[in-house]
């Protein structure tokens, strides 16, 4: 309660103590959810404020994971510091939303457990783009900032070998404009086709889904 998905997506999912965590879980399996979302911790935008962001411990992120799990389910968490993202990936998840104030820490922990990063970075292009255009120039500042810090952030993560898949983070930007997310991967340090298997056969293993991802002879 009170939490960051609280505020931007209301009471849907609400939950408070390791009971009502494992009661939610296994109802939205049953109404057949494919994949369960929690929100680790931090802010839409991450800041440095993030760092030790968590709202939930690691108890709690543990009954989230093992009950999806054992239905069959994986589970992403938004994560936005390297408090949240630690307890999240030692808790099982199988990956880290945004992850914009990721730590070599952190990232040395995801590289050795192979969790993946999905970094959602034009979208802080898209939020500077609409300040400008709206002349809001203190926020436009601000958000210039932080997009230096978080390219920075999640390239070295990449160079420390976290796995990388696509996201956007849609409905923040407009779907349609999607692909625009290939040149921010490619910015930190992505070859192109690396960018595109983000995007293609890494982004299905991560959904496990079959037979889709590539292109191949029959």
């Amino acid at each position: 309660p009170g939490g960051v998905c609280d505020q931007v997506f209301g009471a849907d999912a609400r939950v408070n103590g390791d009971s009502a965590i494992v009661a939610k879980v296994e109802e939205l399996a049953d109404g057949g959810s494919r994949m369960i979302k929690y929100c680790a911790g931090g802010g839409v935008i991450p800041s440095p404020r993030d760092t030790l962001s968590l709202e939930f411990d690691p108890e709690s992120a543990r009954a989230i994971v093992t009950v999806a799990h054992a239905r069959g389910l994986r589970v992403a968490a938004h994560a936005q510091g390297s408090r949240a993202i630690t307890v999240a990936v030692t808790a099982g998840v199988e990956s880290i939303e945004h992850g914009g104030w990721i730590d070599s820490t952190a990232a040395a922990l995801m590289a050795a457990r192979g969790t993946v990063l999905v970094p959602t970075l034009y979208r802080l292009d898209w939020l500077i783009q609409q300040a400008d255009s709206l002349k809001q120039t203190a926020q436009a500042t601000r958000l210039r900032e932080t997009r230096k810090e978080v390219f920075a952030r999640v390239s070295r993560a990449a160079r420390l070998g976290v796995p990388i898949v696509f996201g956007t983070d849609a409905t923040v930007i407009p779907h349609g404009i999607n692909a625009r997310e290939f040149r921010a991967l490619v910015e930190i340090g992505l070859t192109p086709i690396e960018a595109i298997r983000a995007a293609t056969i890494r982004a299905a293993a991560l959904l496990d889904v079959k037979d889709i991802g590539t292109l191949e002879a029959g």
